[in-house]
């Protein structure tokens, strides 16, 4: 892959950045009926995230885009199946009509994207993440609010398990 190949150039250096592409979906997914993409968008989160606390010290930095909906023709090229049951109807099948409804309708210019990458990466502290989109912002923050409430619900319980606690 491209980061294994570029890595040992970077290594050298004792500097570089790598750049990797992921979604909103990666971090708070917007709708049902997107489990496996999400999956592998976390996954990349994951990955990169461990990746530049591996090689921050090296003078690498790696910055992960979580960019909301492109206005690209990715919505009107995506393969979806009506659900299979009617269990989903209500959640996955409610999806499928967003996708349709949103298809040529994406609210962030591919064009701003790339500009807001270059900008970011050339700034003397760029962001291990950037949300782009005002719709990635507003649920990357909603997901972050989240997490501390139900943290907070449930530190209580939560530091419990330690050896010799309780």
């Amino acid at each position: 892959n491209v980061t294994r190949a570029a890595l040992p150039h970077f290594r050298s250096r004792r500097a570089g950045h790598i750049v990797q592409i992921s979604s909103l979906e990666g971090i708070a997914p917007a709708v049902a009926g997107e489990s496996v993409y999400a999956a592998t968008k976390f996954a990349v989160e994951g990955f990169f995230e461990g990746l530049a606390k591996d090689v921050a010290h090296l003078g690498i930095r790696v910055t992960i885009v979580e960019p909301g909906p492109l206005r690209t023709d990715f919505a009107a090229a995506a393969i979806a199946r009506p659900p299979q049951s009617d269990d989903y109807v209500e959640s996955v099948g409610k999806s499928l009509e967003w996708f349709e409804s949103i298809a040529g309708r994406q609210p962030n210019d591919p064009d701003r994207v790339a500009s807001a990458i270059i900008e970011a990466v050339g700034s003397p502290q760029p962001p291990l993440r950037l949300a782009l989109g005002e719709e990635a912002v507003e649920a990357v923050r909603q997901k972050l609010d989240g997490h501390r409430s139900e943290l907070d619900a449930w530190e209580r319980l939560s530091v419990t398990t330690g050896v010799g606690t309780g």
